[in-house]
């Protein structure tokens, strides 16, 4: 799956937002980053926008997990982890 094929979900309208887990700003008026799951709902994208250049998807990373697995405390540090390995490949 290339990038060209990630839209920002959590900009879409509320009735219309199947498949984001999670979505924030990364860095302050540069990157803007989602959670999403894809057709497999065990199977979840880190996407990372460049919120200056109109959204466009600038890097992916996937991850497997057992279907019932909670977004937890665990797994946000995992996704801060995954989120600055993400920045300094895009910084660097």
């Amino acid at each position: 799956m290339g990038l060209s094929n990630f839209d920002v979900i959590s900009q879409k309208p509320e009735n219309d937002r199947a498949g984001l887990v999670w979505a924030g700003e990364v860095q302050e008026g540069k990157y803007f980053a989602e959670l999403q799951t894809g057709i497999l709902p065990q199977l979840v994208h880190l996407v990372i926008f460049d919120m200056e250049s109109e959204y466009t998807p600038v890097y992916t990373a996937l991850e497997a997990f057992e279907l019932g697995t909670a977004f937890d405390e665990d797994a946000m540090g995992r996704l801060q982890t995954a989120i600055g390995t993400g920045l300094a490949e895009l910084n660097s």
